[in-house]
């Protein structure tokens, strides 16, 4: 592909009809509820480093910076992904995509095995995370289970969390975890923990997420909850480490709180662990075109034309 051709494609994609919907109907949703994440799949042969320069550039244009520094993540076979875009004012969303030499950036067909279910634009807003949690049996907290909570947090399973939250060679991390009672409860104390250490927390975001797709493990009954999509508290870290830090979640009657017992994604027993190395590895195994500067400018400089979206309070 000339270069001249795969900049006119990048351009180009910013006014298509998923890019569109994107914005028009899940980013910027201004009826019905409201919108917690954004999944969107994409096929392109642009690095990773070049398409989030790009997108940085296209929400500085129409006035809604990102507020958060975003992570590349290979969390799932066949892709990787620009993680935790978080635009002003605006949902997160993360940008999935996997390498085609054939576009520029264009929208991942449903078609393939890549995308989510048929699917390659997923939002979750207020009242699907409600209608999700409502119809689970939580149980009271009382003084004991309160103490049980609390205790957790002086295991190793909570320190060893911390620790990979500072690791630089860990790009993303889930420990996994058995509880009966509210998750909302759960993010009270998780929030005192942070603060106790001298943390920020700039949002607290309750999602799902499609375990199935990332799961490892072969044969899994069609009822087994790993493979199905399970819910999550993801806490927008502030200072001092901009990260997501995601906690998954599986009702247990049977539990106050523990780590899960058995493996949900990976061989390990209560966490999930995603490594900058295996990142590094799929986007080496395919040959990503980097942009220049200019390159990079000329795209930019389209985004002020004729953008509908640009913000103007």
């Amino acid at each position: 592909m000339e270069r001249k051709q795969l900049i006119q494609g990048i351009i180009d994609y910013f006014h298509s009809p998923q890019w569109t919907e994107f914005m028009r109907n899940r980013l910027l949703k201004k009826d019905g509820e409201e919108v917690y994440h954004i999944h969107m799949y994409n096929d392109t042969s642009v690095h990773p480093k070049s398409l989030t320069a790009i997108v940085e550039k296209y929400f500085d244009a129409i006035n809604r910076p990102l507020t958060r520094s975003t992570h590349p993540t290979a969390q799932r076979p066949g892709v990787a992904a620009v993680h935790g875009i978080h635009p002003m004012d605006c949902p997160h969303f993360e940008m999935i995509f996997r390498f085609n030499p054939d576009v520029s950036l264009a929208e991942m067909p449903i078609d393939v095995p890549e995308a989510e279910h048929g699917q390659n634009l997923l939002s979750w807003d207020r009242g699907e995370i409600n209608d999700w949690v409502m119809k689970i049996p939580f149980q009271a907290v009382g003084p004991r289970e309160d103490r049980r909570i609390r205790d957790y947090f002086k295991t190793r399973h909570w320190k060893d969390s911390l620790e990979y939250i500072i690791d630089p060679n860990v790009i993303h991390y889930h420990p996994n975890f058995e509880i009966n009672f509210d998750p909302g409860i759960l993010q009270l104390h998780v929030l005192r923990e942070f603060e106790r250490i001298g943390w920020t927390v700039d949002k607290v975001i309750p999602c799902l997420f499609d375990m199935k797709s990332l799961n490892t493990h072969a044969g899994l009954a069609d009822d087994d909850p790993r493979n199905n999509y399970v819910a999550q508290l993801k806490f927008n870290l502030g200072w001092p480490y901009q990260k997501m830090f995601d906690i998954p979640w599986m009702y247990n009657p049977g539990v106050t709180i523990r780590p899960a017992v058995r493996e949900w994604i990976f061989d390990t027993i209560g966490y999930d662990v995603w490594h900058m190395s295996a990142y590094d590895d799929f986007i080496s195994a395919s040959p990503y075109i980097e942009l220049e500067k200019d390159e990079i400018r000329t795209i930019a400089d389209s985004f002020y034309k004729d953008n509908p979206y640009i913000r103007k309070d």
